[in-house]
């Protein structure tokens, strides 16, 4: 979340409260992918990093809102990230 953040200047800590009824128990095996087998065989490689992508999201969920101001960063960050245990703090 705090690349997307990151993105518009603002601390995921001052606008964001996770609500721990929702939280739930990490998994027990990390879910995480491995392009190795695509680089060796395909000799594929990503184009984008990771905060680019975010950035890239986040830039075109504010052109959709018209542009920007803070309200519209909230507010797109909200529909990105908001689901009942996190709460976007108004001020």
């Amino acid at each position: 979340m705090q690349a997307a953040f990151d993105v518009v200047g603002l601390d995921v800590n001052e606008h964001v409260v996770v609500d721990p009824e929702f939280v739930r128990p990490p998994d027990p095996v990390p879910l995480v992918g491995d392009p190795s087998k695509a680089r060796a065989v395909l000799g594929w490689a990503p184009r984008t990093g990771f905060e680019e992508m975010i950035e890239a999201m986040v830039e075109a969920d504010l052109r959709a809102l018209g542009g920007g101001g803070e309200e519209q960063v909230r507010e797109t960050l909200a529909r990105c990230f908001g689901h009942p245990g996190l709460i976007l703090r108004c001020c």
